[in-house]
């Protein structure tokens, strides 16, 4: 079976089946992923380190950490595997978007899930958050194939990488954790 061709095909019928004049506010949703996952864990640091409070500080940090592992991760993959874009593999595709970087795993899906994911394990209580974050990101996995420049694989891939990422992120912040210089649990 041809992947490449199944890829194309669902994607023309996203595409297909959009309602085009919610094409600006998907626009915004996609704009947002890295924006709003930066803002988040730059917030949380920044509240954190104001009210000085440890077991914050830790868990925030943990958040920061996972960002960065994932965008390093990500970034790896995307130039290493060197998927192009549906728009450049097929004419009819519309790009209605940004995207210039190689097509495979789209890094907005994975900065989405990653944030998401890194907030229910740092803070399982907050459930609204949590929800609305969850929702949150699949518009923004959603966005990136209507706005045809992911396939619904990169997507995919996206969603089990995020969460990959956040754990191993996390991980990474607990292994060099050095309490005797003010790296909170």
């Amino acid at each position: 079976m041809d992947f490449q061709a199944l890829d194309i095909t669902l994607l023309k019928k996203i595409q297909a089946s959009r309602i085009e004049f919610l094409d600006p506010l998907f626009g915004i949703i996609t704009d947002s992923a890295y924006f709003t996952a930066f803002l988040i864990s730059f917030g949380l640091l920044v509240y954190a380190y104001r009210a000085n409070n440890p077991s914050l500080k830790g868990k925030s940090l943990k958040v920061a950490v996972a960002l960065l592992v994932n965008t390093v991760i990500i970034t790896i993959l995307k130039h290493t595997i060197d998927r192009p874009r549906p728009f450049e593999v097929d004419s009819t595709i519309e790009k209605l978007a940004l995207g210039g970087s190689p097509s495979f795993p789209s890094g907005h899906t994975a900065d989405a899930f990653l944030i998401l994911a890194a907030i229910a394990i740092t803070y399982p209580t907050k459930k609204l958050l949590i929800i609305v974050l969850a929702f949150w990101a699949l518009l923004v996995a959603y966005s990136r194939m209507v706005l045809g420049v992911h396939y619904l694989s990169d997507v995919l891939a996206s969603v089990v990488l995020g969460p990959i990422n956040a754990y191993i992120g996390i991980a990474v912040y607990e292994r060099i954790r050095k309490p005797d210089v003010g790296l909170p649990k």
